[in-house]
């Protein structure tokens, strides 16, 4: 009975927000210490101080904690002493709302074409950067910017009085995925512009991370949902898309989910501060749940409360 209750609770890490990519919250029965009976006894083992404020759940995998902080700061912690093993500081162009680094990592395994080994690897939202550490040593393997403005807009809106805040609020999900009779390791990741119009086109963008034999690490864009106007934008040129365009009615705030069993990725958008103007630009405005196919990213389906 013993040996079954180990394997039964081998994989209780808790890898991502919402504990995987469908977002369960879920523990599998039997395998946590902690119970209706006991949480009102728990008290803190140990406290990790950082300089600015965590809004971000933990990643946990191992004896591992890794987590960001609104300065920018992203840490792996000792999951029993709360001992820093390593930190990462970011770089972020634009102005953000509140910090660098507001959600949740996602610590997944990826194929290592060097070592044809499996890389356990950090992903997270800094800025308006995806950004993929080496778990064990916070070395930095990839990042990308889904700022979705060409360059020349960028430069001119970052001189201006009052420029705009591009940044990714959305902890990343990892999942596997049907892409024709394959199945392909995927991320997807909201970005957010806050409600500006005339940034460019937002939504959630789906990427693959992948590693050369020279140990070269790279994100490559695969699709970007514009829940504005329910198409998809495929490839590097994705991320660019329809820049200065947009009523900033379509960022995306919160994780997309992933529902396996369909292929669909699930995202809310947030609201609209200029209906009007979006309606006379044949965009959608209300507030919504969305759902794109996750090889594709086609529009699939929509619900608008009122």
């Amino acid at each position: 009975p013993g040996a079954r209750a180990a394997s039964h609770c081998a994989t209780t890490a808790w890898r991502q927000y919402g504990n995987g990519p469908s977002h369960s919250f879920q523990v599998t029965p039997g395998c946590s210490p902690i119970n209706s009976g006991d949480v009102a006894t728990l008290t803190p083992k140990w406290f990790f101080h950082t300089a600015d404020s965590v809004s971000a759940s933990p990643a946990v995998v191992g004896n591992s904690v890794y987590v960001g902080t609104w300065d920018g700061r992203f840490y792996s912690l000792n999951a029993r002493t709360g001992q820093q093993q390593w930190v990462f500081d970011i770089t972020a162009a634009n102005p953000t709302a509140f910090g660098q680094i507001v959600s949740s990592a996602a610590v997944e395994p990826f194929r290592d074409a060097r070592t044809g080994n499996r890389r356990q690897v950090v992903v997270f939202g800094g800025g308006s950067i995806l950004w993929a550490l080496d778990a064990a040593t916070g070395k930095l393997l990839a990042s990308i910017d889904v700022d979705p403005r060409s360059a020349k807009l960028r430069t001119k809106q970052l001189d201006s009085a009052n420029p705009p805040v591009v940044e990714i609020e959305s902890s990343p999900a990892v999942a596997d995925v049907r892409v024709g009779r394959h199945t392909q390791k995927r991320i997807f990741v909201g970005m957010d512009v806050h409600n500006d119009p005339g940034v460019g086109r937002t939504g959630v963008v789906a990427l693959r991370l992948t590693s050369s034999r020279h140990g070269r690490w790279r994100f490559r864009p695969v699709w970007k949902s514009d829940p504005e106007t329910d198409r998809a934008y495929h490839g590097p040129r994705a991320l660019t898309k329809g820049s200065g365009k947009g009523q900033g009615c379509g960022d995306v705030w919160s994780s997309p989910a992933v529902d396996a069993a369909a292929n669909l990725v699930v995202y809310g958008v947030a609201n609209c501060d200029d209906p009007p103007a979006a309606k006379a630009h044949h965009d959608n405005w209300s507030e919504s749940i969305t759902a794109v196919n996750a090889a594709t990213g086609r529009f699939k389906w929509r619900y608008a409360p009122a």
